[in-house]
């Protein structure tokens, strides 16, 4: 038994065929073959980045934290230049932003970060957080992962920068490659 299924979308043509004729009849060994035709229009995902932290260091609270490493860019609509804090977006794009960092900080603060859109807005429910030193400090690094989808504006670039949010002291943030960097960014232009 031999069947073929053709189903289509807006952007492609994909067919899916199934050969259900095995050599005897006591085995059954399907062969799936798919193929697409291919997908009409521009990539939306082709402008991505990973920027990082690669360095432990030391940053005060309310001040964005340096960025080291771009391990990858590409595309046009995000640029770095390391080690500044300030990633450059292209405005009126959607973007996606996911990011983790890893760092000590002194009893009653806390690894707090935030991602802080042109300087002056933290971008909202992009926080990572995590408390756990608000009961004692520890020696061993925490880690905390957050992000968020939002939208550039305006005519000219905006950037984008990951804050130390932490109430009190320095936070030390930590990088113990190949385990975790101390910041590591990953981020996405939707549209």
């Amino acid at each position: 038994m031999s069947e073929t299924a053709n189903s289509s979308s807006g952007q492609s043509n994909p067919t899916c065929s199934v050969n259900n004729n095995p050599p005897n009849t006591n085995t059954f060994n399907p062969i799936i073959n798919i193929t697409t035709a291919g997908i009409a229009g521009p990539l939306t995902t082709a402008n991505n980045a990973l920027i990082g932290l690669n360095t432990t260091t030391s940053v005060q609270p309310n001040t964005p934290i340096p960025l080291d490493t771009n391990q990858l860019i590409n595309g046009s609509a995000i640029s770095h230049a390391s080690p500044s804090p300030i990633i450059n977006l292209e405005p009126n794009q959607t973007y996606l932003v996911e990011y983790s960092v890893h760092g000590t900080a002194p009893k009653g603060s806390g690894v707090n970060a935030a991602l802080r859109l042109n300087q002056n807005t933290i971008i909202p429910f992009s926080e990572a957080t995590n408390d756990f030193n608000f009961v004692s400090p520890t020696e061993a690094p925490m880690g905390a992962t957050g992000g968020a989808v939002f939208n550039t504006t305006g005519n000219s670039l905006n950037t984008l920068e990951v804050l130390n949010l932490a109430p009190t002291g320095p936070t030390t943030f930590v990088s113990n490659p190949p385990f975790f960097r101390a910041v590591s960014l990953r981020i996405v232009r939707l549209s």
